[in-house]
């Protein structure tokens, strides 16, 4: 069973502002993640913090989120 608390280094390849209050952030992997609907990350970045995060992706697409 893979560890869910497992840190993964990911490479932010683009951020675009959606409206004033949100933001798309597409994410490259290094190996494919699976996740269902409902599920969250909580990522963190050096110096800025964390928070929770939902993913999204086409079907069959686990190289970016």
């Amino acid at each position: 069973m893979l560890n869910p608390y497992k840190i993964i280094k990911v490479k932010i390849t683009s951020i675009k502002q959606e409206t004033d209050t949100i933001k798309l952030f597409k994410i490259k992997v290094a190996r494919p993640i699976i996740f269902k609907a409902g599920q969250f990350f909580l990522l963190s970045y050096p110096g800025f913090g964390e928070g929770p995060f939902a993913p999204c992706s086409m079907p069959g697409e686990h190289k970016e989120i």
